[in-house]
């Protein structure tokens, strides 16, 4: 038996429904973010499709993090890029060192910021006395002015993280994954207390399971715009869930969240590749964007991959326009214009109780895990 066979029995001996995934109770549950990887399947994948220690796992889509926190823990130094800033501040904090004081610091920032509420302010963001009670805009502009005070980048990221955790759930929209206004229970000023017990959450994670010993960089931009120069290592595996077409709208999710931390999502949502707009328009995309976007940015690439290296996607399908789109077949054909091989493909099922703003997705009851190799 070949070494290449070897692999595809490995990858096929695996049940990658994984259901009993520990994901909920992990570093990965204490920030909401759409359509995430659970850990086991990044850190299936890479373990059986091993690379050698002077290459780097690279996630050119790499939303929350989590294959990049599964580098690392498994001792792999890897690369993450993704255009959503909420995204690259989830998979910084994932995957850097605790700031020193943090829970002392975070303490401060709460008692500081329910002291001196903010009385007097303008907030630009559109619509906000929709989506946020005057008292919430209070609380979230007070805990941000005492983030604001600190001049060290890293606690900052990590304080800002457990507000942005906690946005969504005292505005007014329903859930993360419902955008429709509602009246809720809770009281603005209970913001305080779940901010610092996000922190507190947070250090207790990192406490129990901080493996920092390999590097991790993560670049806010565009895939299809990405400078070559700044892979500087070759990249043995690629690991990556890509955005489906007319499928997630990452932007919506975390609109507010932005906002708020001063980012701009409407740049967000031109620049995002598979969101819904883009379909709705009066020169809609179709799937072929999709597929071309691939193909491109797997060629932008083909210079930094090492001979033999494989290239892992997991990918459901869409639905565009009433037909169902294969997007996994779009990816082999994409990589064939460029002789990359494919090397296998597996199914596994898709937990039911995942949401999408987009309806018709949230019914897809499977995705395929996509294997291609380099010659």
């Amino acid at each position: 038996m070949n070494e290449n066979q070897k692999i595809r029995d490995k990858l096929s001996s695996i049940d990658w429904n994984f259901s009993q995934s520990q994901s909920s109770r992990s570093i990965h549950s204490l920030h909401p973010y759409p359509a995430k990887f659970i850990p086991e399947i990044p850190t299936s994948i890479i373990q059986c499709l091993n690379t050698d220690d002077d290459k780097i796992i690279f996630d050119p889509f790499c939303g929350s993090g989590t294959s990049l926190r599964a580098a690392q823990e498994m001792h792999y130094e890897s690369i993450g890029v993704d255009l959503n800033p909420i995204a690259c501040m989830i998979s910084k904090v994932k995957t850097t060192a605790l700031p020193e004081r943090f829970l002392i610091v975070a303490k401060q920032v709460k008692d500081a910021a329910e002291k001196n509420k903010s009385q007097h302010f303008t907030e630009t963001i559109p619509n906000v006395n929709h989506w946020f009670n005057l008292d919430v805009q209070k609380n979230i502009r007070s805990l941000r002015n005492e983030i604001e005070c600190f001049s060290d980048d890293n606690l900052k990221l990590h304080l800002n993280f457990c507000l942005s955790a906690n946005i969504v759930r005292y505005s007014n929209q329903e859930s993360d994954t419902r955008y429709a206004a509602i009246k809720k229970q809770s009281q603005a000023d209970d913001l305080f207390r779940s901010f610092y017990n996000s922190a507190q959450k947070l250090a207790e994670q990192k406490s129990n399971h901080n493996i920092l010993d390999k590097s991790v960089k993560v670049i806010e931009g565009n895939i299809l715009e990405l400078s070559p120069h700044e892979i500087d290592k070759p990249i043995g595996l690629l690991l990556t869930s890509p955005p489906y077409p007319n499928a997630y709208e990452y932007w919506l999710y975390h609109k507010y969240r932005m906002f708020w931390l001063g980012y701009d999502p409407i740049k967000v949502k031109n620049d995002e590749i598979g969101a819904r707009p883009h379909y709705f328009k009066k020169n809609p995309q179709t799937e072929l964007d999709f597929q071309r976007q691939m193909r491109d940015m797997l060629e932008s690439l083909l210079p930094k991959f090492s001979d033999g290296a494989f290239l892992s996607f997991v990918v459901g399908n869409s639905r565009i326009h009433g037909r169902e789109i294969e997007n996994d077949k779009l990816i082999i054909e994409a990589a064939g214009d460029l002789d990359i091989s494919h090397f296998v493909t597996l199914t596994r099922d898709i937990m039911q109780k995942r949401k999408s703003f987009n309806l018709r997705n949230s019914r897809l009851k499977s995705e395929k895990i996509v294997i291609l190799r380099l010659q």
